[in-house]
């Protein structure tokens, strides 16, 4: 019970930040750097929880004697994971990934001083993963898509769906929200990625990817809106985000 508590983090959504940029990577750019790469950044996320743990001032000595026990367990794998393709690769080729690592740093400051659910600061991890990602197809010589545009290119479904999240909750909970900002981003992601496809920068089947996270948008505002709850707004973007994946996956091999 105390482990299950401490082990994995608890913000549903932010699996799916994780694993998504990660799993896309390796499927269209596979190395064994790659891999473990991403299986390092795994064991980073999981470092969060016990963490939070440890930073938390009421919690008890058999609680906090579980989550050191686990930090140094996840901290230790992350490192050797990370053994071999620091050493085994070029370091312009990880620049993004030690970039992505001082942003993580920068986030879990302003974690520890309650300021993370500002929304800029929520961002930070979506760019850093983004980053990290973007390491993992640079480390592929065979991977012919500009590492920038594949950037974007995950942006668009992490940046937008923040927002929407954002609007979305706030909306159940019956606070003030806007939808301007949702459409404005699924808008200007959905276009570059029209752009990009017709210019061969990516394959045309990432349109459609796009149109169905712009899609899915439209109808979470109006009066066709399936998702009533927290819970089915995390069921359904854990879907749409699998879509995401499978769609530009199949897109960048075929």
């Amino acid at each position: 019970m105390i482990l299950s508590k401490i082990a994995l983090p608890k913000e549903h959504g932010a699996w799916g930040f994780v694993l998504e940029p990660l799993l896309l990577s390796l499927i269209v750019a596979f190395t064994l750097d790659g891999l473990l790469l991403a299986l390092a950044t795994f064991f980073m996320f999981l470092l969060n929880q016990p963490f939070k743990i440890l930073t938390t001032k009421s919690v008890n000595k058999k609680f906090r004697t579980t989550a050191i026990a686990l930090l140094i367990f996840y901290l230790s794998i992350a490192i050797l994971l990370l053994v071999f393709p620091l050493l085994n690769t070029e370091f312009y080729l990880l620049l993004p990934f030690y970039t992505a690592v001082i942003i993580l740093l920068v986030y879990k400051y302003f974690e520890f001083y309650n300021f993370s659910r500002n929304l800029f600061i929520e961002l930070l991890p979506i760019f850093s993963m983004t980053l990290i990602a973007t390491s993992i197809v640079m480390i592929d010589n065979s991977f012919t898509i500009n590492p920038i545009v594949f950037g974007i290119l995950l942006l668009s479904r992490a940046v937008p769906t923040v927002i929407y999240i954002n609007a979305k909750v706030k909306w159940i909970k019956g606070f003030e929200f806007s939808i301007i900002p949702t459409h404005i981003l699924n808008s200007a992601f959905f276009l570059f990625i029209i752009y990009a496809s017709f210019n061969n920068l990516l394959p045309m089947l990432s349109i459609l990817g796009a149109f169905i996270l712009t899609l899915r948008s439209a109808i979470g505002f109006s009066r066709f809106n399936f998702c009533k709850t927290v819970k089915q707004i995390g069921v359904a973007e854990f879907i749409y985000g699998s879509l995401f994946v499978v769609i530009n996956g199949i897109a960048f091999l075929i």
